[in-house]
């Protein structure tokens, strides 16, 4: 099968862009004050991410 030619559609079973932004944005609003807790921020941040992007873990 080759590469697709034409976008594929929004799965309307999944989160809108709207509720990714909000949900990103409230795990980048928590506090870190180690580098620890800021890989962790991050790695949530990318979690909802690939979620969205039904991107499977260590594809990315």
């Amino acid at each position: 099968m080759g590469p697709v030619s034409a976008p594929v559609p929004h799965d309307s079973r999944g989160p809108s862009a709207d509720e990714i932004r909000r949900s990103v944005g409230e795990v980048l609003a928590e506090e870190g004050h180690e580098l620890a807790r800021e890989a962790e921020i991050l790695e949530r941040a990318h979690e909802l991410l690939r979620g969205a992007l039904d991107e499977p873990r260590g594809e990315h």
